[in-house]
């Protein structure tokens, strides 16, 4: 007996001994350094929901038997209480039940709502959906706007909404005379869409030919006239500009406003002075004549 035990003692001192084991709980087939399967059941790759095992370079794994970081997991999970996560997260779904902060330099006071905090400007939040590459180029008159997806209450998505919806251009016809009575000056505006439209007009009326004098200092009125139904019209509204008092007489009335439509209307700009001797005339030379609606609505 004692010539026995003297042998296995020797052979553990002179033989380099190797030991590798795996810890299995639950299992007789353990597929990590430590795997615990709770039903029993796994055949790799099936019934594997429910594992939880830790590889041999040190990764945890839960629902997964080959977790590619330090911690993975299949499936869901729900984190009850405070937890502060420094560095990177990768999900396809994360729902908070209460708040969710990214970036927070704390997690103190937190509302019940999404908080996001940035440091520096270029950081913040961003919504990628595969149509975030929006069109922002000014002539197209366009605006990226985060939107609810139709149909998919609570959903985000990046939409391109237009800043103007429709433009609509007349013209102001350069040297048209202005006598002491409302006359045409221009082509008509006919807005053919229902909604709102803001109209703008703006030109140049100058007196070439009239001797200065603060006598003649004329007012020359801009008159916005709704001759949908034909005819001389409606007058709707009214703007006006007095002239210079040196040198040529210039005056440029301005007029903005704003009309609602449910069905086709058609506008024309009239303009008077209050003197008939002013020779008033449309004159570009002083600022180019301007007739157009935007739609807004």
């Amino acid at each position: 007996m004692n010539t026995k035990i003297f042998l296995i003692l020797f052979s553990f001192c002179v033989i380099p001994l190797s030991l590798s084991a795996q810890v299995g709980i639950n299992t007789n087939n353990p597929l990590g350094t430590f795997h615990i399967d709770p039903q029993g059941d796994t055949n790799d790759p099936l019934n594997i929901s429910d594992d939880v095992i830790v590889t041999s370079n040190g990764n945890v794994g839960i629902g997964t038997l080959t977790p590619g970081k330090k911690l993975e997991i299949q499936g869901n999970e729900i984190i009850t209480g405070t937890d502060l996560i420094q560095g990177n997260i990768k999900s396809n779904v994360i729902s908070a039940q209460q708040a969710l902060r990214v970036n927070a330099p704390d997690l103190t006071d937190v509302a019940p709502t999404l908080e996001i905090f940035a440091d520096s400007p270029g950081e913040g939040l961003k919504l990628e959906d595969g149509t975030q590459n929006i069109n922002d180029q000014p002539s197209m008159r366009m605006i990226p706007v985060m939107q609810e997806k139709a149909g998919d209450p609570g959903v985000m998505q990046w939409v391109n909404l237009p800043l103007v919806t429709k433009t609509v251009t007349g013209t102001i016809t350069n040297g048209t005379s202005i006598g002491t009575s409302d006359s045409n000056i221009g082509t008509t505006l006919t807005l053919t869409e229902p909604g709102r439209w803001i109209i703008f007009v703006s030109f140049a009326a100058v007196n070439r030919t009239t001797t200065p004098s603060n006598n003649n200092r004329s007012n020359v009125f801009v008159s916005l006239y709704d001759v949908t139904g034909g005819g001389s019209g409606t007058e709707v509204t009214r703007a006006a500009s007095s002239s210079e008092s040196d040198g040529w007489r210039v005056s440029i009335p301005q007029l903005i406003h704003l009309v609602e439509t449910t069905s086709s209307r058609t506008f024309q700009v009239k303009a008077k002075s209050l003197i008939g001797s002013a020779n008033y005339k449309v004159d570009q030379d002083f600022g180019l004549p301007k007739l157009f609606a935007v739609k807004i609505d």
